[in-house]
């Protein structure tokens, strides 16, 4: 049986390196340790939501995240702060996740709302956004309700 390597050790990890059938596993404390690859096994990292800061994962039991997940923007040179008129620096990345409630939240406070559209239909309707929250309350085949709103009342009190 496989042992968790975080359940042993109590740590975070930092990062893992195998050479053969070796793993030298390194913690954030700067400790390390070295294990036969065979006897261990690492949870999956959570990848929590930049804005709310939970997790991207809609299902504990599941691993699938959803949202915006480490996506990535950068500014160019006239967009440095100083240099031009914007507010991103040339040639820095700009790393970060955000989760469904987040970005219904953002979308939702556009002046210039966004335009959505069913992509598996044949024909191309524009519609008119509704936030996640309208589209629960206002339609009446979408379930589990009351469970869409305990999460989007934590996710707006986490965003506080």
């Amino acid at each position: 049986m496989k042992k968790n390597i975080r359940a042993i050790a109590g740590k975070e990890v930092s990062y893992a390196e195998q050479t053969g059938s070796e793993v030298s596993i390194h913690f954030t404390d700067g400790t390390s340790v070295n294990m036969e690859a065979d006897d261990i096994s690492f949870d999956e990292p959570d990848i929590l939501c930049n804005m709310c800061g939970l997790t991207c994962r809609l299902d504990p039991e599941i691993n699938d995240t959803y949202g915006l997940i480490k996506s990535s923007v950068s500014g160019g040179y006239e967009s440095t702060p100083g240099n031009g008129e914007g507010a991103l620096d040339d040639c820095t990345r700009y790393t970060f996740s955000l989760c469904e409630f987040c970005l219904d939240h953002m979308f939702s406070n556009f002046k210039i709302p966004v335009t959505t559209d069913d992509y598996t239909s044949a024909a191309i309707e524009v519609e008119v956004f509704r936030s996640a929250s309208q589209r629960v309350t206002e339609d009446d085949w979408r379930g589990g309700k009351e469970a869409f709103f305990e999460e989007f009342n934590r996710r707006n009190e986490a965003r506080k």
